[in-house]
């Protein structure tokens, strides 16, 4: 999947209970994507991006959708990207853990439920630039 006009990998419509890890999702393996690197979307809950480089994909690298839950985004490497990790708002219940993300055009971390981020818990990442305060 190189140089595709979409998604890099695309949980959507009810994908649940999926794992992308140790994935290389950059120039090598999944480059260019007019769109983001991950997308979980529209009913996929419990979906875990572990251990993966998400790297100049021209939206987001990892992006979650409103309706989203229980996702798990853990120890990955997300750089050059629209923003890095999105979480947008009623994207809940989500664990963003051990990542580092850098060199993004927006924010290399991002959560949209507001300066509480709701019910997502942000651990021990490393990065540049986030929206909201309660992103560590």
């Amino acid at each position: 999947m190189v140089g595709n006009s979409g998604v890099g990998y695309d949980l959507f419509l009810s994908s649940s209970n999926n794992v992308i890890s140790s994935s290389k999702i950059s120039s090598s393996v999944i480059a260019g994507n007019q769109a983001e690197g991950v997308l979980i979307s529209e009913n996929s809950d419990n979906n875990t991006v572990r251990s993966s480089q998400v790297l100049n994909n021209s939206l987001n690298g990892v992006d979650v959708y409103p309706g989203v839950t229980g996702t798990r985004i853990l120890s990955n490497t997300v750089n050059g990207n629209g923003s890095g990790i999105v979480l947008r708002s009623g994207a809940t219940g989500s664990t963003v853990k051990s990542n580092t993300a850098k060199n993004n055009t927006d924010f290399d971390m991002e959560d949209d439920n507001g300066p509480t981020c709701d019910t997502n818990v942000w651990l021990h990442n490393n990065f540049n630039t986030a929206n909201e305060p309660c992103i560590h």
